[in-house]
């Protein structure tokens, strides 16, 4: 306890009614249970004294945002995770390329992250012409936000592919 109690510090109140339990619990017990699929409660217990407050989720508005928005077909982000998934735990590299290409069109076109590992899936699928193109796009990008990591990392796979074809 502080030294001088500060209401305006209190973060939560709860209050709830305290129950008479018929038997008494030595050590103080804390218990999450009575679970569904929108809520839980958690019971706390100790000597004859039981409390236990009711948690609400939004598990379900939760889960048909989820459903709505994958119905409604993925967008540039999840064509890009599952692209690199793909490309660095894999050896399916066509689906890389696939997922990685999609992930360029709209929105995805201007990230030089997306760029970069586009050009990662092409030059790993032999395309070279294509992967220095990706390369030399995501470097731009990556110029004009300053993203010296990505530089150098371009930098350095140009330098290792610039006698391939």
């Amino acid at each position: 306890m502080p030294n001088e109690w500060d209401p305006a510090k209190v973060a939560l109140t709860i209050t709830s009614p305290v129950i008479a339990m018929p038997f008494s619990i030595e050590s103080f017990t804390i218990d999450i249970g009575s679970f569904r699929s929108e809520s839980a409660t958690i019971s706390f217990m100790w000597d004859r004294a039981w409390v236990e407050l009711a948690l609400t989720l939004e598990t379900i508005k939760m889960i048909e945002e989820s459903i709505k928005k994958t119905m409604a077909g993925p967008n540039w982000k999840d064509n890009y995770k599952a692209g690199r998934y793909y490309l660095e735990n894999t050896t399916n590299i066509d689906l890389a390329l696939e997922y990685l290409t999609l992930a360029t069109q709209g929105e995805g076109a201007e990230k030089f992250w997306v760029l970069r590992y586009l050009g990662l899936a092409q030059a790993k699928s032999g395309m070279m012409a294509e992967a220095k193109a990706s390369l030399a796009k995501s470097t731009e990008l990556a110029k004009v936000d300053k993203n010296t990591a990505y530089l150098r990392l371009n930098a350095e796979s140009l330098a290792v592919w610039k006698n391939m074809k």
